[in-house]
């Protein structure tokens, strides 16, 4: 596969800014009408005589495009945060003057932020880094568990 290009992204993004609003849920056509195809359909549950938004034959495709109406926004929201710290990690660190000690500490800060939440010490109001696993421990010394 090959790497996913700004245009494509902003292409993906504009589809779904176009897409009818969310959240998107699964019914079965059969439980609603008797007269019904044996259907699922994707549809937006909170407008009156709910859209359809899709007929398909099988549970797994129904709600894999369901999900989609959230998921893409989210994965978009995602790809361009990493981009952004990416970005800064290379930009950052390749223009400023550092030794090389300052430089791995300043592209494995960036990198880090690619794959942690960032949370407020509860004691000094510092941002700090959450691991994946929700743990964080403050210069201070607080420790923090992020749920």
């Amino acid at each position: 596969m090959n790497r996913l290009t700004d245009r494509e992204l902003a292409e993906i993004k504009r589809r779904a800014e176009r897409a009818c609003s969310g959240p998107w849920s699964v019914y079965k056509a059969d439980d609603i009408c008797e007269n019904c195809e044996d259907t699922l359909e994707v549809v937006q549950p909170e407008v009156f005589l709910s859209p359809i938004v899709a007929k398909l034959k099988t549970e797994a495709d129904a709600e894999f495009i369901a999900h989609a109406r959230e998921d893409i926004p989210r994965l978009i929201a995602e790809v361009e945060r990493l981009r952004g710290a990416v970005w800064y990690a290379i930009h950052h660190v390749s223009n400023e003057i550092y030794t090389e000690e300052e430089r791995v500490k300043d592209v494995q800060e960036a990198l880090l932020r690619c794959v942690c939440d960032t949370v407020k010490c509860p004691e000094c109001r510092v941002d700090i880094l959450v691991n994946p696993n929700g743990h964080g421990r403050c210069e201070c010394g607080s420790h923090v568990k992020f749920i």
